[in-house]
């Protein structure tokens, strides 16, 4: 609704899409819509929280006032709806974490929170893959692994969640496939190991299956402190 608002008043609709003068909103547009996919501000009292949202919209806004835009904004206003709906204090470490171990691959938090991390991909286009940084078909190996160590086996829940996930552009995923992780590393890290480690959000760690459980909470806080960064 936000969104809508803001493009009708603003008279956008046949720009907004394409015009090279709407990057910015567009920017600002899609950094808001993936930041409430992730901080769910709405819940059970959603149409207050629009109320609230709309005031950003109404300069001195008063109930019954026939005044429904304040034409002085010219830029959506991402960071004034987030104070005004009062939703960004509900961030920690915890609620990270919890998101973080509980977005599988295919859920929109999973598709969003990637969207943050990896801004550099061709979206528009649709040219990128979530890919498994372990891959899927490793999932047994890695329990059959653990189980003959005698070692915590981590549910398909676990495996499937965002600390083994990163996003790729769609060529660079196919190209890697089902290559085991520590594999992938070294043949395209050239020689420049850290900042590809960098790049693309991994742990210097070690990479091997045996060691999937380590890696993922080493990615884990990697991805907390990121997020940070990006959501507070």
């Amino acid at each position: 609704m936000p969104i809508l608002y803001f493009i009708y008043h603003k008279n956008l609709t046949e720009t907004i899409v394409d015009s090279v003068g709407q990057k910015d909103n567009r920017e600002s547009i899609k950094k808001w819509l993936l930041r409430t996919i992730i901080l769910k501000p709405f819940g059970r009292s959603g149409d207050a929280v629009l109320a609230r949202m709309r005031r950003v919209f109404i300069k001195d806004f008063k109930q019954g006032s026939e005044k429904y835009f304040d034409s002085t904004i010219d830029t959506f206003p991402l960071d004034d709806i987030e104070k005004e709906a009062n939703y960004r204090g509900d961030m920690n470490e915890e609620f990270l974490e919890d998101i973080i171990w509980n977005s599988r691959k295919n859920s929109p938090e999973t598709f969003a929170i990637l969207s943050l991390l990896y801004p550099h991909l061709d979206y528009k286009n649709n040219n990128f893959h979530i890919d498994h940084l372990h891959p899927e078909s490793a999932y047994k190996a890695y329990k059959r692994l653990n189980e003959k160590r005698g070692l915590e086996v981590w549910e398909y829940r676990y495996y499937d969640s965002l600390p083994n996930l990163q996003m790729l552009d769609a060529n660079e995923n196919m190209s890697k496939n089902a290559m085991p992780l520590q594999e992938w590393v070294e043949k395209q890290c050239s020689n420049d190991k850290k900042g590809f480690l960098e790049r693309h959000l991994i742990p210097d760690v070690d990479l091997s299956l045996e060691s999937f459980n380590d890696f993922c909470e080493a990615r884990k806080d990697l991805l907390v402190q990121k997020l940070k960064s990006i959501l507070c």
